[in-house]
């Protein structure tokens, strides 16, 4: 009966600790590398619109910038995201998708280019399109 009772909570912590690392999220900041004065950026996750995307002229790193002043900053879970930037008018300008994993992250685009970096639990994600 004891024995039987570890395992039940050993397969109990086994189910908890699967469904905690499906559950973790990571910091993403996304900006865009094209200046355009005449266009206003939307950013689209999981085909829902989270904010408008900030331009910066210089490369972002985590090593020489405020991340949270120059980029939008969206926690994402461990998932496969739709990713878009849209403009004021509803073209698509950069689309693909961003797959965060607990210990990496990649990304793939149908439209534009999506430049990623990391460090630890956060990712940066840089537009770019003609």
């Amino acid at each position: 009966m004891k024995f039987t009772i570890n395992i039940l909570i050993l397969l109990w912590m086994c189910l908890f600790a699967s469904c905690q690392k499906k559950n973790m999220s990571h910091n993403v900041y996304f900006y865009s590398s094209k200046y355009d004065p005449y266009t206003q950026l939307t950013l689209l996750i999981n085909d829902r619109e989270r904010g408008g995307v900030p331009y910066s002229g210089e490369k972002i790193t985590f090593e020489n910038d405020s991340l949270d002043a120059k980029t939008i900053m969206i926690p994402l879970r461990i998932d496969q995201h739709p990713i878009a930037l849209k403009d004021q008018y509803g073209y698509i300008k950069t689309d693909g998708i961003l797959k965060v994993k607990r210990k990496s992250h990649s990304s793939s685009t149908t439209i534009g280019v999506i430049s990623t970096l990391s460090k630890g639990n956060d990712i940066i994600v840089e537009f770019s399109y003609n």
